[in-house]
Formats: C-alpha cells, sequence, structure tokens
C-alpha cells in the first residue's frame, strides 16, 4: 500500500465513506494476469449504510502503565468495492468515481477516523501511526480535575454500560442456589440500582419471558425501560424514604434531566431523602450557563421498550397512579410537615 497515492472521501449526509488504496502489483497475493487485464491498481473500500451508535464503546490505548479510554460514537464497517469486476473495467470505474466525487466531499476528520484504524491495523506508516496513538493519550504533565467517582466517570464516558454494573452484590452463584422468586428478590433488593430485562434473564434461566414479566410487574417498575423494585419491597411499612423515593421514580419517569428548580421539596428531613435518592438515579451537573440539573445515569433501554409495547403501557397506568399520590403526600408536607411523620407515607407508592 502506498499512502501517498491514496484518497479518501467521506459523504456526511448519509454516513457513506470510501478509502481508495493502492494495490502493490508486486505482491505474491495478487494475480497479474487478471490486474493487467482489468487494469487493477487500486482497492476501494466501501460503506454505504449509515452507521449505528456505538453506546456503551470505547476504544483503549495502554501506553507503559496508564490506559487511555476514547468512547466511540460510531463503528464503521468497510467492504471491497467491486467496481474493477464490471464490463468496462477501469474506465467505467474512473465514470462512476467521477460521478461519486461530484456529490461526495473530501473528508478531514471523519475520513481521518478511518485512515487512523487502517494505520493501526498496519496498513500505512508506522511514523502516522505513532503521531495519532500521541494525540489519544494524555501528557504526563496535564493535570485532569476528576469530580466523578469510579462509577459515575465510567457511565459517563460509556452511557451504554449499566452505571451499576461494577457495584457489588449478591454473586451469581449464591443467587442461583435460590429458589426462583426469592432469588430475583435478592437479586432486586441487593443488586443494581437499575435493571435491564435481558441481564435478569439470566439469573432466571427456568422462566419463560411471559412468566418473567408476571414476575417484575408484581415486584418492579418500568422506568425508562429498566426494571427497579418497588417501594414496598425496600421499605414494606412505607414512611419519609417511600414518598420521597417514589417521588424520585415519578420525576425521571417523565424525563430523563430534571431541573434542580423543579424539584419541589427543597428543606427539611424528606428534603435530605429526596436528594438522596437523586444521587442513586442521576448525575447532578451544571449546563452551559450554570444551571443545575439531574440527568439520568443511563440512555432508555430502548430495546425493550420497542419488543414489549403493552408491558410499557401498563407500566405508564401505573405510574400516573403512583403520580396522583406522591402528589397528594407532598402537597400535604408542604402545607405541614407534621403530615408525613404521622401518616407514615403508607399510601404513597402502588401496591
Amino acid at each position: 500500500m502506498n499512502s501517498m497515492n491514496d484518497v479518501k472521501r467521506l459523504k456526511p449526509g448519509s454516513s457513506e465513506v470510501e478509502v481508495d488504496l493502492s494495490v502493490d502489483l508486486e505482491s505474491s497475493n495478487i494475480n497479474s494476469d487478471v490486474s493487467n487485464n482489468l487494469k487493477y491498481t487500486k482497492q476501494t473500500l466501501s460503506t454505504t449504510w449509515k452507521p449505528p451508535a456505538a453506546n456503551g464503546c470505547a476504544v483503549g490505548l495502554l501506553m507503559g502503565d496508564n490506559l487511555h479510554l476514547h468512547p466511540l460514537h460510531a463503528v464503521v464497517q468497510l467492504r471491497p468495492s467491486r467496481h474493477y469486476i464490471n464490463s468496462g473495467g477501469a474506465e467505467k470505474e474512473n465514470v462512476a468515481m467521477s460521478n461519486q466525487n461530484n456529490h461526495m466531499e473530501p473528508s478531514t476528520s471523519g475520513a481521518d477516523k478511518v485512515l487512523q484504524l487502517l494505520e493501526q491495523a498496519g496498513f500505512l506508516s508506522s511514523d502516522v501511526s505513532s503521531r495519532y496513538f500521541q494525540q489519544m493519550a494524555t501528557q504526563e504533565n496535564s493535570t485532569i480535575n476528576f469530580e466523578l467517582s469510579l462509577y459515575d466517570y465510567i457511565a459517563t464516558l460509556c452511557p451504554g454500560v449499566s452505571h451499576d454494573a461494577l457495584a457489588k452484590g449478591p454473586s451469581k452463584r449464591y443467587l442461583l442456589s435460590l429458589p426462583v422468586e426469592k432469588r430475583l428478590e435478592t437479586l432486586l433488593i441487593d443488586g443494581p440500582t437499575l435493571h435491564r430485562f435481558s441481564a435478569i434473564k439470566h439469573f432466571a434461566p427456568e422462566y419463560s419471558n411471559d412468566e418473567l414479566l408476571s414476575f417484575l410487574q408484581q415486584h418492579a417498575q418500568l422506568l425508562q425501560g429498566y426494571w427497579v423494585p418497588k417501594s414496598r419491597l425496600l421499605s414494606p411499612k412505607g414512611g419519609p424514604d417511600s414518598l420521597a423515593r417514589n417521588y424520585v421514580l415519578v420525576l425521571f419517569n417523565k424525563r430523563l434531566k430534571v431541573m434542580s428548580a423543579d424539584v419541589l421539596i427543597k428543606k427539611g428531613e424528606l428534603a435530605n431523602r429526596v436528594k438522596n435518592f437523586l444521587m442513586q438515579f442521576a448525575l447532578e451537573t451544571k449546563d452551559l450557563k450554570g444551571v443545575s440539573y439531574w440527568k439520568f445515569k443511563e440512555l432508555p433501554d430502548v430495546s425493550f421498550i420497542k419488543k414489549f409495547p403493552n408491558v410499557v403501557k401498563q407500566q405508564e397506568e401505573i405510574f400516573k397512579i403512583l403520580d396522583k399520590e406522591v402528589s397528594s403526600e407532598v402537597e400535604k408536607y408542604k402545607s405541614s410537615k407534621s403530615v408525613v411523620r404521622k401518616s407514615g407515607v403508607k399510601n404513597a407508592h402502588v401496591r
């Protein structure tokens, strides 16, 4: 491959990428008779589909004992083009390439990323590749002010990775030793804050989808495509914790981003409980104007939402009931804080 003669093209609107790589005609892998007849002097790698989002994926660069992580926003698969096989050979290919060039823009950023992958695969010069590696690594004399915990940092870097995936909890071996219903209850209570349906299935292999969904709807609620234990499972007697937790669940069922100004409970014991649950489900941050808000720690589990629309609809009806109950209790709390302590907030959850 001759990097000096290689050509890169990118069409941003449709995410089409093409890379022309010159061919080493002296290589033992080339059939010289065929290449001469077809005037085959270059190989075109191309893709004509829009790359999917690469949520949850990152590239790791290990330099010494330091690991540098970079999130991937899309993954492009390049395949060999077969223009040279069509009748007319190189002449027809040149016409086609000329027409494509009228619509495809030379790439500086997108194609450079493709070039970077090719270089790392060994297609191009090591000097150029080394420069890219250096750009991917933080210099030792640069200072990074980490304000996030380890788990929050990984969740921010790769949103598709569950924030609680690294958190400690009951081992799978222990859970599988329990009867299935006890096993699932223990997982909901002592496991991660948010549960993907696809992950829960690994802990209940004897259940069909319908059986597992039936269990979950009795003991958990669906929040942005994730299952979370009902508050009564965590606090059977109700109380301020149930009200605070349900209040937070209602907020994030409506939207992924909750402005701090929209959190109505701002002072007192209940406000501290609300903040505690906000920290379990979201990250506190600020926008460009310095306005504080809470951002849900995960992207919605779209795969579950699309696969089980009836369950999603049923859960939305449940949340409507919960919203009314929570709103009523919050109004009582705002008018008289003593009401919460006396009532115990036993009704502030869906049974």
